[in-house]
């Protein structure tokens, strides 16, 4: 990305859980809670870093941080390279 003069685009794959607007709030806290319990267990870790996807959790907060500045970098990008929105 740097050498197409995006210097700060660091392309990072991730993977996430994410909920319908309007979700009631315990569930998806029960979620949040069910998803660090299994992302805590060593099997599960395990399996992910075997897969290179090392778990990285994250509160709701700071993965809705995460995805905004995902969307504002590669709408820069988009718009950088004037790609049309088609």
């Amino acid at each position: 990305m740097a050498e197409q003069g995006f210097p700060d685009a660091q392309v990072t794959p991730w993977f996430g859980i994410v909920v319908p607007k309007g979700t009631p709030e315990p569930i998806a806290d029960r979620i949040s809670k069910a998803l660090d319990t299994a992302l805590a267990n060593p099997d599960v870790q395990q399996k992910l870093d075997l897969a290179g996807c090392p778990p990285k959790p994250a509160s709701r907060a700071e993965f809705a941080a995460s995805i905004k500045a995902d969307i504002a970098l590669w709408a820069k990008v988009v718009k950088d390279a004037g790609i049309p929105p088609d």
